[in-house]
C-alpha cells in the first residue's frame, strides 16, 4: 500500500495540471492579453467561494487541534482580519492591474461554468465525512501554490506586469505551500486509521485535483467567451 505522500505525488502527476494549456501557452507567450483577463475574471469567483468550503470542512473536523489547520486558512483568506486585503479583493485588484483598465467592471460579468462545476464540486463535498472534502481542498491548496507561481511568472514575461505590481499570485505561490503542508498533516493522521479511511481521503484529493485542472482546462478552451449580465448578485446563490 502506498503512503499518503507517495499517494499525494501520484495523483498531483495523474491530474496532469501540469500539462495543461492554459499555463503551458502562457509560459510559452501564446496567450491574448485580454483572453487572459477575461479568465480571470471567471476565476474569481472560485477565490471568493474557496474559504467559504473551507469553513464547511473545517466544522466536520472534531478535535480543536486538528481543526485549527482548516481555520487558520480561512483567517488567512481573510488576510487576519484586514478584510480590505482578503483574496477576495486582491484577486480583483490583480486583474485591474493586468487588465490596465483600473476601472474595469467585473460584476457586469456573468459566472461561467467552468468555474460554477468547481465552486459546486467544493461546496458539495466540503460537508462529507471522512475528512472528504478537506482531502479536495488541499489538493487544490496544493496545486494552486505551483500554479501560481507560474501565472506570477508568466504575467511577468509577458511584460504585462512587472514584479512590483503583482499581487494576489505572488503571495499564494508562497502561502498555499504553507496551506497544503498543514492540511496535509492532518490528513497524514486521518491516513492512519484504516483503510477506509485512505480510501475516502484519496478519492477526495483526486475529485479536487481532476476538478481543479478541468477547470482552468475549460478556461482555455472558452477563453473567446465574452458574456455580460444585467443584474449584479452573487454568482452562487447560498
Amino acid at each position: 500500500m502506498k503512503t499518503f505522500d507517495e499517494t499525494v505525488q501520484t495523483l498531483l502527476a495523474q491530474v496532469g495540471y501540469r500539462e495543461n494549456p492554459y499555463f503551458v501557452a502562457l509560459h510559452e507567450r501564446r496567450f491574448d492579453r485580454d483572453d487572459f483577463v477575461e479568465t480571470q475574471i471567471a476565476f474569481s469567483h472560485q477565490v471568493a467561494f474557496f474559504n467559504r468550503a473551507m469553513l464547511i470542512a473545517a466544522s466536520r473536523i472534531t478535535l480543536p487541534e486538528w481543526r485549527w489547520p482548516a481555520v487558520a486558512n480561512v483567517v488567512d483568506e481573510h488576510h487576519n482580519g484586514a478584510t480590505t486585503l482578503a483574496h477576495h479583493y486582491t484577486i480583483r485588484e490583480f486583474i485591474r492591474r493586468v487588465s490596465g483598465h483600473p476601472d474595469i467592471d467585473i460584476d457586469a460579468r456573468a459566472a461561467w461554468p467552468e468555474v460554477q462545476q468547481n465552486v459546486a464540486t467544493m461546496l458539495g463535498t466540503a460537508d462529507t465525512g471522512y475528512n472528504f472534502g478537506l482531502a479536495e481542498l488541499a489538493m487544490v491548496e496544493r496545486m494552486f501554490a505551483d500554479i501560481s507561481d507560474w501565472i506570477a511568472r508568466g504575467v511577468v514575461a509577458n511584460d504585462w506586469l512587472t514584479e512590483q505590481q503583482l499581487i494576489h499570485y505572488n503571495l499564494h505561490a508562497e502561502l498555499d505551500t504553507r496551506h497544503a503542508e498543514e492540511l496535509f498533516v492532518v490528513l497524514r493522521e486521518d491516513w492512519r486509521k484504516g483503510l477506509d479511511w485512505c480510501y475516502y481521503i484519496e478519492q477526495g484529493m483526486w475529485g479536487g485535483g481532476w476538478s481543479f485542472n478541468a477547470m482552468w482546462q475549460g478556461l482555455w478552451e472558452a477563453r473567446k467567451r465574452r458574456v455580460m449580465r444585467e443584474i449584479y448578485v452573487s454568482h452562487t446563490p447560498l
